[in-house]
């Protein structure tokens, strides 16, 4: 098969672009709505929800973006395309692509409430109710339900400290788990896991962080738990009584309850996790939860070291160079295969000038990376004076570009366009 250097920079809906190399695609938007962070990335890869001031539903396979005209953020996105965050007006679950809000929750002083995680069939969304004062209940919903059910939550007997409120992250596609983390009266973060209880239907409350939290750790906290309920991914800082204490990443074993596995950078960089696939991989950032620094980090299964994302995938140069321009640049989701990552950025744009950073989310194809990425580093050539060649996105050759989706190749490089 011949191999060479793919580049494809797309038009669409709310004059949105795409830039792919080396399964590594952009995704940004004009400069007047140019919010395009992207915040999670559907199991199956499909879809891509954004969010910053703006959100956004990106469509990978059809090019197609779905701009909501709300005030909202996402946390995470299904493979039906919907999304969960929240919206204003209470919303916490909301498909735009046939422009419904579902699962609405208004109850007593709470308001609003942030949807954070979900089976993959939708059965059960989990997340937080939010009442003034910013205090946070876990709850869990399941399809079908009325309302939502709060989980329970621990006692200062059972977790060694008071507490300020809970928060859900995720719940494993099978429904057993749900993880999450309470919160101190100084919003240190520290670990519980929900266990569905088969004789009574409910979740029963296990306390991961009892007797360390927050004496030991300032931080000893759950960031996402994989799809198949197998793995939680922790960051983890010791106290050290001034807030220097180390800082590093966490595997936990759910079916065992124990922390497996521990590990930073090579230097000992400060990182936080973000999220973690089904045999254990890690997304991560360098810098602590509250810092502004950022660079983008992976810690593999079955690796020592947590890495830099641009020394593990060295042919996707945007990963070093988003690192080093405005050093905001991690990974924020990740599909239960591992195969798709989606992150965000500044990045400076040519002839825009150097005080001009827009805000850009990214996906990442491991698997088409593991396919081209090093051997297209030597099979790439230089040949921009060909003449363009048109093609169907089913590979057909056109005479020239046709009305939809086009690819037009010129020497080693690939673009795709639509024509309106």
């Amino acid at each position: 098969m011949k191999k060479f250097l793919f580049t494809a920079v797309v038009a669409l809906v709310g004059a949105a672009c795409y830039a792919d190399n080396y399964g590594f695609t952009v995704l940004t938007q004009g400069a007047d709505t140019q919010m395009m962070w992207a915040i999670g990335i559907s199991p199956n890869g499909k879809y891509v929800a954004c969010s910053h001031i703006a959100s956004a539903l990106c469509d990978m396979e059809t090019g197609d973006i779905y701009n909501i005209d709300d005030e909202g953020e996402f946390a995470a996105v299904t493979n039906s395309g919907l999304m969960l965050g929240w919206l204003t007006g209470a919303i916490y679950a909301y498909n735009p692509l046939d422009a419904t809000a579902t699962l609405t929750y208004g109850n007593g002083n709470s308001t609003y409430a942030i949807a954070r995680g979900a089976t993959t069939d939708e059965s059960i969304i989990v997340g937080d109710a939010v009442e003034d004062y910013f205090i946070t209940h876990a709850f869990y919903k399941k399809s079908g339900d009325a309302d939502l059910t709060l989980l329970h939550e621990p006692t200062e007997q059972e977790i060694g400290c008071a507490i300020q409120g809970t928060v859900a992250l995720n719940v494993s596609d099978d429904g057993k788990y749900i993880c999450g983390y309470a919160i101190d009266e100084e919003a240190h973060q520290g670990g519980l896991l929900w266990v569905l209880n088969d004789d009574t239907g409910e979740y029963d409350l296990e306390v991961l962080c009892k007797d360390i939290f927050p004496n030991k750790y300032y931080w000893y906290s759950p960031t996402a738990m994989s799809h198949n309920g197998k793995y939680i991914a922790f960051t983890i800082q010791e106290n050290d009584g001034e807030y220097g204490g180390s800082h590093y990443l966490g595997l936990y074993d759910v079916e065992s309850r124990e922390m497996i596995a521990t590990a930073t950078t090579s230097t000992g960089t400060v990182c936080t996790s973000t999220r973690i696939a089904d045999d254990g991989t890690i997304i991560a950032h360098t810098g602590d939860p509250d810092s502004d620094a950022r660079k983008a980090l992976i810690w593999l299964a079955g690796k020592d070291e947590v890495q830099y994302m641009s020394d593990v995938y060295p042919a996707v140069t945007e990963f070093a160079e988003y690192d080093e321009e405005q050093d905001w640049n991690y990974p924020t989701d990740i599909t239960p295969d591992g195969r798709y990552i989606c992150g965000m950025a500044f990045h400076y744009f040519e002839g825009e000038g150097e005080d001009y950073a827009r805000r850009i989310g990214w996906v990442f194809d491991t698997q088409e990376y593991a396919a081209t990425g090093i051997q297209e580093i030597s099979a790439a050539t230089d040949d921009s004076h060909a003449a363009p060649e048109y093609y169907s996105i089913d590979g057909k050759r056109l005479n020239a570009p046709q009305k939809g989706l086009n690819i037009v190749k010129t020497g080693g490089k690939a673009t795709k366009i639509v024509v309106e």
